[in-house]
């Protein structure tokens, strides 16, 4: 068996064990070993012989080499599905287990993300973890902001990493510039609130970002989330360092939610063409919502930052207009096609009701209201072209009984009289024949 495998494979494969214990079973394994990556593996003797089976770790590597994404094949598909709302910003794509650069087009941030977690949902963590955040959160980005400093969200490290998940933890805040770590304790962080499992899990990767800190001596500044108002005067000289001059605590304290609306206005020109802003005199994040006008139309409406930027249509009362303008010309074109051009669909009440619509015939250019369903049935149909063709039907019939009526000399004086009145009246043309009311018709055979 060892010569037949080194003969059928060029010395390429080496047999190293064979299951002599198998020989009662329908298969009989063996292990053998590639001798080009030195890959050992196990496999029926059978398929080994056939040529079915091959080296697994050799077979994955060529699969990969051919069906692996090129950086180019990412930008587009990261584009596709997110609607040109997300970039591939990074300078080559290695492989989906890999972090890579990913750039959010609505709020401007560059984020560091595997292809795996990319694909199954996760995006940027400054817009879509912003409920998550406290305060104090909220109010250092202000900071940031404000004062125009550069600062990455959810900074990790290869050599931090928590043994027991094996995964990477991540740091709130970190400024490259004078390379600072910005760590915001909330609640969980002192006290048990959210069960005592969760409380020694948050202390242990607590003690694990500590010790890194200490060991690689970077600055860490841990600000509890509830004194949030102390802020300014913790982070007071790291701006100063940051900025190369003299911040005072007061000066940050200006930095107030009173004050945000004025660049919140600024930056939603660059949006829509300009048509909303901000009525509220406050922001208390890019997740809650606030009041907005469109100028267009005048309507105020309430919702967040982020949908009026990313949405194409804020607006709600005009984007029930304009699903009432597409639902009323699919309507339309529907009744068009069905009555080959006699009907169409009055746009002076372009909104569905019940069900009814204002249709118009265009022969007549009658219109009312109905059902438009109606239309398509026997007794649907433009009422008044119905009332000209019944008088078109019966106006010589009504005559013929009229006339009856007045030459039979079995019925009474006062009606043939006031037959033949009528009669006179039709001839010149002032009564209608279906207006025409037969006092006494049961007294008379019609013909």
């Amino acid at each position: 068996m060892k010569e037949l495998v080194e003969v059928k494979t060029d010395n390429e494969y080496s047999l190293l064990e064979l299951d002599e214990k198998a020989a009662a079973r329908k298969k009989r394994y063996m292990k053998i070993r590639h001798n080009k990556c030195m890959h050992e593996y196990s496999l029926d003797i059978y398929e080994f012989v056939k040529g079915k089976r091959r080296c697994p770790k050799c077979k994955g590597v060529e699969l990969r080499k051919h069906f692996a994404y090129t950086r180019e094949a990412i930008m587009i598909k990261v584009e596709e599905s997110t609607k040109k709302e997300y970039s591939f910003v990074d300078s080559e794509y290695i492989n989906a287990n890999t972090l890579h650069k990913y750039k959010h087009n609505t709020c401007g941030t560059v984020f560091k993300k595997k292809w795996n977690k990319f694909k199954s949902g996760q995006r940027c963590p400054n817009c879509f973890r912003r409920g998550m955040d406290s305060m104090t959160h909220r109010y250092l980005k202000d900071i940031f902001d404000h004062f125009t400093i550069e600062y990455e969200l959810e900074k990790e490290y290869d050599e931090c990493i928590n043994p027991q998940t094996g995964k990477r933890l991540k740091f709130d805040f970190y400024i490259p510039s004078i390379d600072l770590l910005i760590e915001v304790d909330g609640e969980q962080h002192e006290r048990a609130s959210y069960g005592k499992e969760a409380f020694e899990s948050s202390k242990y990767r607590d003690s694990i970002k500590d010790s890194y800190v200490a060991k690689n001596k970077k600055d860490l500044l841990r600000i509890p989330a509830k004194l949030w108002e102390r802020l300014p005067e913790e982070i007071e000289p790291y701006i100063s360092q940051v900025l190369k001059r003299s911040v005072s605590a007061a000066e940050i304290k200006e930095v107030k939610q009173s004050q945000i609306p004025d660049r919140i206005n600024k930056d939603l020109k660059k949006y829509h063409n300009g048509e909303y802003i901000l009525v509220d005199n406050f922001y208390t994040g890019v997740d809650r919502k606030h009041t907005f006008r469109h100028r267009v139309c005048g309507h105020t409406f309430n919702d967040t930052l982020y949908f009026v930027k990313s949405n194409k249509n804020p607006c709600p009362q005009c984007r029930k207009e304009e699903k009432i303008k597409e639902s009323f010309e699919k309507r339309a074109k529907t009744l068009d096609e069905k009555s080959n051009g006699r009907y169409s669909l009055d746009p002076k009440d372009p909104e569905l009701r019940n069900n009814k619509s204002y249709v118009k015939c265009n022969r007549c250019k009658h219109s009312w209201y109905t059902l438009v369903g109606n239309i398509y049935t026997n007794n649907g149909g433009c009422p008044n072209c119905k009332r000209i063709k019944f008088i078109d039907e019966w106006r010589e019939r009504y005559k013929e009984v009229l006339v009856y009526i007045a030459e039979n000399k079995r019925l009474s004086e006062p009606l043939r009289k006031w037959v033949g009145y009528n009669i006179k009246r039709y001839e010149e043309g002032k009564l209608e024949p279906y207006k025409v009311r037969l006092l006494k018709s049961n007294q008379c055979k019609l013909l």
